[in-house]
């Protein structure tokens, strides 16, 4: 029952990252590891009432050009995206955030790298603004990431 929970988390994942709404209607097509298909034949109906997907299990499924996908466990899953998302705007909202992002992390490296705050702030200010660095930095990796996405569903 794991792996079907994880198959909706991922679908749930995909809706929110792609800012789809719940209600919206998702195709999907999972390419199963071994012995998975018997189980998520099996659960299709709970899957597709929890995660709100149309969900087919095929072994020999290959990743469609506009999809997200996620791993599950051996299993692949990948989310149909045609109609659903306007890939290119979702893209320049992406790169809109890469720019503010990247704006935040050199404004705190700036700051972080002169010697009159490092001396004169107090340390938990200091160690506050590294905290913040480290999380803008993770934030800008993981915006970087999805925009490597778009290059791959381009394809």
């Amino acid at each position: 029952m794991t792996a079907v929970m994880d198959l909706v988390t991922a679908v749930r994942n995909i809706r929110g990252e792609m800012r789809i709404a719940p209600a919206a209607a998702l195709t999907a097509t999972l390419r199963p590891g071994p012995g998975a298909a018997e189980l998520f034949t099996a659960n299709g109906a709970l899957i597709d009432a929890l995660a709100r997907v149309r969900l087919t299990v095929d072994p020999g499924a290959m990743r469609p050009r506009s999809s997200a996908m996620a791993v599950i466990g051996g299993s692949e899953l990948y989310v149909d995206l045609t109609g659903v998302v306007d890939l290119a705007a979702e893209r320049q909202r992406i790169e809109k955030e890469i720019a503010k992002v990247a704006e935040r992390v050199d404004f705190l490296k700036t700051k972080l790298g002169k010697p009159d705050f490092a001396e004169r702030a107090p340390a938990e200010i200091v160690a506050r603004e590294r905290e913040r660095l480290v999380e803008q930095e993770a934030v800008h990796a993981k915006l970087v990431a999805s925009l490597g996405w778009f290059d791959d569903a381009g394809r």
